[in-house]
């Protein structure tokens, strides 16, 4: 662990996760950084960080196609990885205020939103969905990125009324600053009219913690 300052006068202690060659090559990757209670998990990907696309995601060797979805796969590979990380730092997923996820292919999308609520529950943090060119490895359709607070912060849940996006605020108690993170509208598609986005939100200022509201998420 090392200091670093974060404003005038304070300082944060600097936890790394990291593996020195990626892949076999001479890339070293920062997989998981703690900066004081902050947790950034970065650029996650279906595959073992030094050896690679495991057979749990690539499919039985001669039957790459049995069993579920490959997205759906990585999704559950990534996120069960992405847990058992926040475990090794004292936090879960439950405690996630961001989460991002880059595709290559839209049809990811739906297979990876099952291994999503498979493991968050009936809570996704606020998310966006980027379709790019292709993930770091050329094989993958995922990946993810996701900031978590430690235990000790209350997740407010928060729900714009008409509006299939969340809002979600991290506060300390027994003070009331919220540090809060917007959320663009969540992808959704037509049928012929090929992809669309929801209505966003600016990002809310430091204030008053908010209430949580009643409706449950889905």
């Amino acid at each position: 662990m090392m200091p670093v300052k974060i404003r005038e006068g304070a300082m944060a202690m600097l936890e790394v996760k990291s593996v020195a060659n990626l892949l076999g090559t001479p890339v070293s990757y920062a997989y998981a950084v703690k900066a004081g209670p902050w947790i950034f998990l970065t650029g996650h990907e279906a595959f073992d960080f030094e050896s690679g696309i495991p057979e749990e995601v690539a499919g039985p060797s001669g039957f790459p196609l049995f069993g579920r979805p490959r997205s759906r796969r990585e999704g559950d590979f990534i996120l069960q990885r992405m847990r058992r990380i926040l475990h090794e730092f004292g936090s879960d997923l439950g405690n996630g205020v961001r989460l991002d996820q880059y595709y290559p292919t839209p049809a990811a999308v739906h297979p990876y939103h099952l291994a999503r609520h498979a493991e968050f529950g009936d809570y996704i943090p606020p998310s966006t969905s980027v379709v790019m060119e292709r993930c770091f490895d050329a094989e993958i359709n995922i990946s993810t990125s996701l900031i978590a607070v430690m235990p000790g912060y209350e997740i407010h849940k928060i729900y714009p009324p008409g509006v299939g996006s969340a809002q979600a605020r991290a506060s300390r108690r027994p003070s009331s600053a919220t540090i809060s993170f917007s959320s663009p509208g969540r992808w959704r598609t037509t049928p012929g009219m090929g992809w669309t986005r929801g209505p966003t939100f600016p990002t809310t200022r430091p204030g008053p913690a908010a209430r949580s509201a009643s409706r449950p998420n889905f």
